[in-house]
């Protein structure tokens, strides 16, 4: 039995702030799950905590220890460095009195790192660590779905859910939203749309649940019309 979750996370912001989402892989022995969301306005550093907040809280009642691989220096220097312990002795103030940022997200941290195992280790962007490029392609998706959460920490509204809500308030213009178009729809005997995103430069597909707005795959171009056959197939048994 494996006593030892190992978690990938990456963040990210198009434009900084701007469209933002968060990815994640969790590796359990044989199981291996991927998780991802996106804001309509947010900052790459922000997604890159939330990356492992949410990630913990999804493994956390599981009790084992966790290993969680980013590339965010600022993520794992908070905590294996020991930053976020002096930070709350301080009353959420650095050491030269400022206070701290994206506190609400520090804060969270904080209270998971202090009920589990968890240990930081810090991976280099783009060297060809297979799950972190994953997570990567993960949260650039994720920032281009529509109709995309409100970062309440960030943007300073309330919302029912706090940081995990729908938009309560009226649409963002067409400008301001994230450029995924749609190219085509499933059946509505299908819970899921199609949607083109542009991820490191290059357009793939995305198939995305429509009840809960998720990613659900990512196809490159060249394997839509198999995955279209595949699917034809599925609508024919």
């Amino acid at each position: 039995m494996q006593d030892n979750i190992i978690i990938y996370t990456d963040g990210s912001s198009l434009g900084n702030p701007g469209p933002g989402g968060y990815g994640a892989v969790i590796i359990e022995g044989n199981n291996r799950t991927e998780i991802s969301d996106g804001f309509r306005k947010t900052t790459n550093n922000r997604m890159e905590i939330l990356a492992a907040i949410v990630a913990i809280k999804k493994v956390a009642s599981k009790g084992k220890e966790i290993t969680i691989f980013s590339d965010s220096r600022l993520l794992v220097d908070t905590v294996q460095k020991g930053w976020i312990n002096n930070w709350a002795k301080n009353g959420w103030r650095k050491s030269n009195n400022d206070p701290v940022l994206n506190i609400d997200l520090i804060k969270e941290l904080y209270e998971l790192i202090k009920k589990n195992k968890v240990r930081f280790v810090w991976v280099e962007a783009h060297a060809g660590i297979e799950e972190n490029e994953r997570c990567d392609v993960l949260s650039k998706t994720a920032a281009q779905m529509p109709n995309l959460k409100i970062d309440a920490g960030y943007e300073g509204v309330k919302t029912q859910d706090n940081l995990f809500s729908a938009p309560t308030e009226k649409p963002v213009s067409t400008s301001q939203s994230p450029k995924a178009i749609p190219i085509d729809q499933l059946s509505e005997s299908h819970d899921a749309k199609l949607f083109l995103v542009n991820v490191n430069q290059k357009k793939q597909i995305a198939v995305v649940t429509k009840s809960t707005n998720k990613i659900e795959h990512l196809f490159d171009i060249g394997d839509y019309q198999d995955f279209v056959n595949k699917l034809n197939k599925l609508k024919n048994a």
